[in-house]
């Protein structure tokens, strides 16, 4: 990711949290695809509570990486979380929050 965005791994019992920090677009996404496909598939937690701005191209990125998962996404507004819950991610197996 850019200096200004990064990533930042915690176990939290049987789930892995994923915060987020910085702008969330094409080139933050695919560095998040990437470190979920080193991730066995398992319950997660993406914590955006710390980006300043989404791009949709960004979201379908990452939706699409998330689809092995178990995923509540925390932190979003409103937009990006329907455009996630569009893609199916969010809506089942775990809570998402805002």
């Amino acid at each position: 990711m850019p200096p200004d965005s990064s990533i930042e791994q915690q176990a939290q019992g049987e789930l892995v949290c994923l915060h987020l920090r910085g702008p969330f677009d094409v080139d933050s996404a695919s560095r998040l695809a990437r470190r979920l496909a080193d991730l066995e598939p398992t319950g997660l937690v993406l914590d955006f509570s710390g980006t300043c701005s989404f791009r949709d191209a960004g979201v379908a990125i990452a939706a699409e990486a998330l689809r092995p998962h178990r995923v509540a996404l925390r932190g979003l507004p409103r937009h990006p979380l329907r455009v996630f819950q569009a893609f199916g991610i969010g809506r089942d197996a775990l809570a998402s929050t805002g």
